[in-house]
């Protein structure tokens, strides 16, 4: 070594610090190369769990909104059949009640003609009281007799008439609440029909 000029001697320590300096670099770089490699497999594997998560919970989530439409379609078609029960039984129950209000109508047109005649009957008698006037009084007891009979069916009749009109109104009422109800339930959309029964 003693052989080396002092130049060279500066050089070769020059050269043995660059070289000393340039493998320090390359141990802190492989050091940094390490810790980002680390860091890039951990935001990998977080990123992959919060993937997997998103998944699962977006299947979950498809397979809820799936049941919830089943099960409002299941209660849709059970609704639209319950209103069309109802639609055909207040059909029917409209359609009975006219007939009945129909036939009530005619025994009452039966009955107010029955006092009719029955109170024509009744001025005839009357009249014929009073032209006759009997001389004895038995016919004047026997025609008072008649007269109270007259009046009692008269009553009678006029009971059954004021009855069959309590009742005719009652259905007539009942008619219109089931026809409003008819309405109600289709919603208005066939109210031509029910103002047609």
């Amino acid at each position: 070594m003693n052989s080396l000029e002092p130049g060279r001697w500066t050089l070769v320590l020059v050269l043995l610090l660059q070289l000393q300096s340039v493998k320090v670099q390359q141990v802190d770089v492989a050091q940094r190369l390490l810790w980002l490699n680390g860091q890039f497999q951990q935001f990998q594997a977080s990123t992959k769990t919060r993937l997997d998560t998103l998944a699962v919970n977006q299947n979950r989530n498809y397979a809820q909104r799936v049941e919830n439409v089943q099960g409002l379609t299941f209660q849709y078609n059970q609704l639209s059949e319950n209103l069309i029960q109802l639609d055909q039984r207040t059909a029917q129950e409209i359609l009975s009640l006219r007939r009945w209000s129909t036939k009530l109508e005619e025994k009452s047109n039966q009955i107010a003609a029955r006092m009719v005649l029955l109170e024509r009957n009744l001025r005839e008698t009357l009249r014929l009281t009073q032209e006759k006037k009997p001389d004895h009084g038995q016919d004047l007891s026997n025609l008072t007799l008649e007269l109270q009979s007259h009046e009692g069916r008269l009553a009678a009749v006029q009971s059954q008439h004021d009855e069959l009109l309590l009742e005719l109104k009652g259905l007539k009422e009942s008619l219109n609440i089931q026809a409003l109800r008819l309405t109600q339930v289709e919603g208005g959309g066939n109210v031509s029909r029910s103002d047609s029964l």
